[in-house]
């Protein structure tokens, strides 16, 4: 058995909901990490949403890792990217790699321009996506055959349990999409709603009335099986 070379921990946390690591509990995972001389990293795609949840800067975020990993294509929404920071001889070794599993680009100015636009304009927005985020949660809390699991919301994420008897999550997911919103699914009983910056105020309406039209109609079909 290979020893472990990295403690790698996820900010904000998707199995969890979407919810942001404690500063106090990262901090355990630095002196564990000094413990048994391991590097920590955060695997921070959503970094920026965590630092908007927190009322901290994403520096402060990574004060106590040593690398850490933010997508450009995510809650920023530019259409490309993602970033690596950490110490120079570590980049030096991310720049290696990545060029030996073809990521190498050329001309890429035009993409990493997009990037820019995003870093300077879509960050302080996020919090827009967080409320609307808490939104839907309120409009489908009510609804018969679903629960929110975690019922605290704090990014942009939504999870919610399907207790409607007879209906799959694959079912579910496909009725809705023809209804024309689109979720995803953590695991089997369990959808993830997702909240970015073309998302409205009106559209929260519409993705909740979506959500109680299919669980109606899957209730109404049942009752008329048994």
């Amino acid at each position: 058995m290979r020893a472990p070379g990295v403690i790698v921990l996820e900010n904000p946390h998707c199995q969890n909901g979407g919810r942001v690591l404690p500063r106090p509990y990262i901090k355990e995972v630095r002196a564990f990490a000094d413990e048994h001389g391991l590097p920590l990293h955060i695997d921070g795609a959503r970094i920026f949403n965590a630092a908007i949840a927190s009322k901290r800067t994403p520096a402060e975020i990574a004060e106590d890792v040593d690398s850490i990993m933010f997508s450009l294509s995510k809650g920023l929404a530019a259409p490309f990217g993602s970033m690596v920071c950490g110490a120079r001889p570590f980049i030096d070794r991310v720049k290696r790699y990545r060029k030996l599993l073809g990521g190498g680009l050329r001309q890429a100015g035009i993409m990493a321009s997009a990037g820019i636009v995003a870093l300077q304009t879509m960050v302080g927005r996020l919090a827009e996506d967080h409320r609307r985020a808490q939104l839907l949660g309120e409009r489908i809390r009510a609804i018969p055959g679903i629960r929110l699991e975690p019922s605290v919301i704090e990014t942009n994420m939504v999870f919610f349990r399907l207790e409607q008897d007879g209906l799959s999550t694959s079912d579910f997911l496909t009725a809705l999409s023809r209804r024309g919103v689109r979720m995803g699914a953590l695991r089997e009983g369990v959808v993830r709603a997702v909240l970015h910056y073309l998302i409205s105020d009106e559209d929260i309406e519409v993705i909740a009335n979506a959500v109680r039209s299919v669980l109606q109609a899957q209730a109404r079909w049942f009752a008329s099986k048994n």
